[in-house]
């Protein structure tokens, strides 16, 4: 498809290795600010707190990502009660220790999903390795970039649908495929998918122009 006819704006990314977590979370609290809807952003802090459920099943102790869940759903709470707007939520993204908790605690989420069900993923993975290890490094790490599996994970962790445009490096802006990342469950039927943009090793958000 020609990105222009439906695409006018880009959302640029830092280019990390962590662009995945870091434009998929923006995403969803943008589209949360701006549905200015409570039931959507109380459906979010629901999915959040199951969440707790995921993690200690995989293994993991609430003590090393309280501090990362806390940021997160007081972010959710602040846009619930109209006490943050899109500047505020872009400078949020922008302190350092913010955003490092928001990813570190998004790829937290990846690996423990694809732990529980390693039965269905553990038989894609590229490397003679198992999912342990795996999600050691090339999950949990940080500035390690995102593949199908990490996209997968995420979305039907936290039940959120995205919609991926992949452009090589030998394409034009012009030209771009699209793939769709659903959950089994969408957690709110109001909530539209998350529309990212991939380049080589880097993922950006891309905005639909407006219907008149």
């Amino acid at each position: 498809m020609n990105l222009a006819e439906q695409y006018n704006k880009i959302r640029r990314c830092r280019s990390d290795g962590n662009s995945f977590y870091r434009a998929f979370m923006f995403a969803w609290f943008e589209q949360l600010l701006n549905s200015k809807n409570k039931a959507l952003c109380q459906s979010a802090l629901n999915t959040l707190a199951a969440t707790n459920t995921l993690l200690i099943s995989a293994g993991y102790s609430s003590i090393i990502y309280e501090d990362a869940y806390n940021i997160i759903e007081q972010q959710i709470k602040n846009i619930m009660d109209d006490e943050i707007d899109e500047d505020m939520l872009l400078v949020t993204f922008q302190a350092e220790e913010i955003s490092f908790y928001i990813v570190y605690f998004l790829r937290l989420i990846t690996a423990a999903y694809l732990k529980l069900y390693r039965d269905d993923y553990e038989p894609f993975l590229e490397f003679e390795i198992d999912m342990d290890q795996f999600c050691t490094n090339f999950v949990e790490a940080m500035d390690q970039e995102a593949d199908h599996l990490h996209v997968i994970a995420l979305v039907k962790a936290l039940k959120v649908p995205v919609e991926i445009g992949y452009i090589n490096g030998s394409d034009t802006m012009e030209r771009i495929n699209f793939r769709e990342f659903y959950p089994d469950i969408v957690y709110n039927n109001n909530l539209k998918p998350l529309i990212l943009l991939y380049r080589p090793a880097h993922y950006e958000i891309l905005y639909k122009r407006e219907q008149n």
